[in-house]
């Protein structure tokens, strides 16, 4: 071999500058968001090294009104200054020169930081967020000089370190420097810079952020303390997310993962999409009012991505280069996520199940009944649900836990099905609108997995004049056929109403000679009367988690009987069922 040390190697400052703007952007913002990172892990570091070590001291640390310090401030000569100010461990001269100005070097994985930070079994005791070695590249968005002025935990008072760095700087000069333990960044910022930082504003998941608000929401947690200000002025922080391992309020719920401290999940708190370590895991570029096709079949159930907050010691969570989301597409923890869903779910129904059978569809129907009281925050839609004579079920178990139900009624009245002349068992799923009603003769009843064989619907005319107005290029004989194509096939019609059917459908033996010409104050304009066949192959596992967890194909209206009937659910949901016990007497 040729005796030469070879190893792939950077071309210095040069890849430095190259590096900034495809990593990050004309986005100052990011330069704050890595500062404060260190800031905080610098400071986790802090309480880490105290602990173990308990004989020693408690340091003497910067005063000031928080663990961080995050201010913009104004100078006599009218120059804007950013200043990051921790309470932390502070930097050693190695880790100066090996990792903070060395791009790609990360401080977390080397042999020292181990040592100091991980326990026996290898398993990191700090939510440390800094992974990739890439922070002071976004330093640079802010300013062209930054200063820093540290003092380790280890060091005496006047072996403090202080320098400034710019990118084109060959050598950088360290000088001791008196000073408590911790770190200071310090840089000035331009004037555009200054001006995106205090005045930018971004929609984030339905909060209009303006002002400063834009740059200062990156930090979620109690802990370690932050306190923000511009110009002398306090900066609110907008979310506080649940700690990691605490008593969660219940708008939160909890995952747990071999690879993770905590995880933490909610549709109703006030949260971001993601955060990791109580920082933000967000692309600033992108709109989050709307909607986002991904999230909208989250884990093939059907529900929609709740907020997270990760809690990732190990730096488990792939996030992408840039910390503005994940690498991958599914998450490690995804399939317990789903699974947690489910059994929230289930709690949701047992807890908001009316206490008696509500009546069918129609106007007076939707006065006594509002279907979005049964509609969890996570779900799609609510119309993954039925009303038998006993109790509510799930749209999906008709064929294998419940009694041969042979037909469904659909948005419909006492009356009308007095009038047709059935009296049989109906179970009904109530209040189809008109948008459901267009999915129905387009040949997609819109119930999912629930193993139709077959569907009729007895239509008022008028019904069809008010879909062909909202298409009002077409006129009402090419709307049906259009509508209705190969798929359906008229059965019967009058002047008033009109009869079709799809798929496999018994005779109708309704006394469609009794339909009124006219509709009436208490009649409906649609009957969809829909034929359930067999259940298709493999259940969603909303559905298995029902066999698991429920006694009973159904949850029945009557109170008493509810908890009577289904101990083993009210035993395994019971923090579910309390949380949202707890939130429904809150709305009340």
């Amino acid at each position: 071999y040729v005796p030469k040390h070879a190893a792939l190697q950077t071309a210095g400052v040069d890849l430095l500058k190259l590096l900034i703007t495809p990593l990050y952007g004309d986005k100052p913002e990011m330069g704050v968001r890595e500062l404060l990172q260190n800031a905080v892990d610098a400071r986790l570091e802090l309480e880490d090294y105290l602990g173990k070590n308990p004989p020693l001291p408690r340091p003497d640390l910067q005063e000031q009104s928080a663990d961080l310090v995050i201010s913009i401030t104004e100078k006599e000569d009218g120059t804007k200054w950013l200043s990051v100010s921790d309470r932390g461990i502070g930097m050693t001269v190695d880790t100066i020169l090996n990792y903070f100005l060395k791009a790609g070097a990360s401080f977390r994985f080397s042999h020292a930081w181990r040592r100091q930070h991980e326990d026996e079994q290898g398993q990191t005791q700090v939510l440390r967020s800094g992974r990739f070695g890439i922070g002071i590249l976004a330093g640079f968005l802010l300013g062209n000089e930054i200063h820093v002025s540290t003092r380790h935990i280890t060091a005496q008072p006047s072996e403090g370190i202080r320098f400034v760095c710019r990118l084109e700087d060959d050598t950088i000069q360290l000088k001791h420097t008196t000073r408590p333990v911790g770190t200071t960044v310090s840089i000035q910022l331009p004037e555009t810079v200054y001006s995106k930082l205090s005045k930018g504003y971004i929609n984030w998941h339905s909060h209009i952020l303006k002002g400063p608000a834009l740059s200062w929401v990156w930090y979620c947690l109690n802990e370690p303390s932050v306190h923000l200000s511009i110009l002398g002025h306090p900066v609110e922080q907008i979310y506080v997310l649940p700690s990691a391992d605490s008593d969660l309020p219940p708008e939160w719920r909890r995952v747990q993962h071999p690879d993770f401290r905590d995880i933490h999940w909610t549709y109703l708190g006030n949260a971001l999409p993601l955060t990791c370590n109580g920082i933000a895991v967000i692309d600033l570029s992108k709109e989050y009012d709307e909607e986002d096709d991904e999230d909208e079949d989250f884990g093939g159930e059907g529900f929609t991505r709740p907020k997270l907050s990760v809690f990732d010691p190990n730096g488990a969570l792939p996030l992408n280069l840039q910390r503005t989301g994940l690498s991958v597409k599914e998450l490690p923890f995804e399939a317990e996520l789903v699974k947690d869903i489910c059994y929230d779910i289930l709690a949701f129904l047992l807890v908001n199940t009316p206490s008696k059978r509500p009546p069918p569809g129609g106007q007076a129907g939707r006065n006594a009944f509002k279907a979005e009281h049964l509609r969890h925050p996570g779900a799609n839609t609510d119309r993954w649900i039925l009303f038998t004579r006993e109790g509510l079920a799930l749209l999906e178990l008709w064929d294998t836990q419940l009694p041969r139900v042979p037909e469904i009624y659909a948005l419909t009245s006492r009356r009308l099905l007095a009038v047709l002349g059935n009296k049989s068992f109906q179970p009904h799923i109530p209040f189809f609108g008109e948008k459901e009603l267009e999915n129905i003769l387009r040949g997609f009843p819109g119930i999912g997995g629930a193993g139709i064989k077959g569907c009729r619907v007895i239509l008022h005319k008028r019904k069809i004049d008010s879909l062909t107005q909202r298409n009002s290029r077409l006129q009402k004989g090419e709307f049906l056929e259009r509508m209705l194509g190969k798929l359906w096939h008229q059965e019967w019609e009058n002047d008033t109403w009109l009869l079709m059917k799809q798929g496999e459908c018994p005779l109708q033996e309704l006394k469609l000679d009794k339909l009124p010409p006219e509709e009436g104050s208490d009649f409906a304009e649609l009957l969809t009367i829909i034929y359930p066949g067999s259940l298709p192959r493999g259940n969603s596992l909303l559905a298995e988690t029902w066999r698991e967890t429920m006694d009973l194909p159904y949850i029945p209206f009557d109170l008493e009987k509810r908890r009577e009937l289904l101990p083993v659910a009210y035993s395994r949901l019971a923090s579910y069922i309390q949380a949202w016990e707890h939130l429904g007497s809150r709305r009340e």
